[in-house]
Formats: structure tokens, C-alpha cells, sequence
């Protein structure tokens, strides 16, 4: 989905996900899996369909890195 028209242009945001780093153990080990998931290929395949754009490797990358703090 991109922008329509001759003088359209393209709205952008930043999407943010707060999540505690102390949890219990079952919340923890689903929030990671469900970053984990949010971050696959299979998932960010699916951006462009639903208006937005993949991330970056190198922001997927840094993303698991500070999922790693979730426990």
C-alpha cells in the first residue's frame, strides 16, 4: 500500500513496545516468543499487505537483543 494521488505522500510513525523486564516465568517466556515471532520473516512478510513497512534487519537485531532483558 503506498501513497495514492499526485500530491499524496506518506504518513509515518514510530510504533512502540513497552514491556517490563521482570515477569513471571510463563508471561516472560510468551512475550519473548511472541517478539520473536513479531520479528520473523513470516511475520514481516506480511507488513506491506497491512499498510506498513518490514523492519530493518539491523532494528530486528536490536530488537532481539533487548528482548533478551524480558524475565
Amino acid at each position: 500500500m503506498g501513497s495514492r494521488g499526485e500530491n499524496a505522500y506518506p504518513i509515518t510513525s514510530f510504533t512502540w513496545l513497552l514491556l517490563y523486564a521482570e515477569q513471571d516465568d510463563k508471561k516472560a517466556a510468551a512475550l519473548r516468543q511472541l517478539v520473536s515471532y513479531m520479528l520473523s520473516d513470516e511475520a514481516q512478510d506480511q507488513a506491506e499487505d497491512l499498510g506498513y513497512i518490514p523492519l530493518p534487519e539491523e532494528v530486528r537485531e536490536k530488537v532481539r537483543e533487548a528482548s533478551r532483558f524480558i524475565r
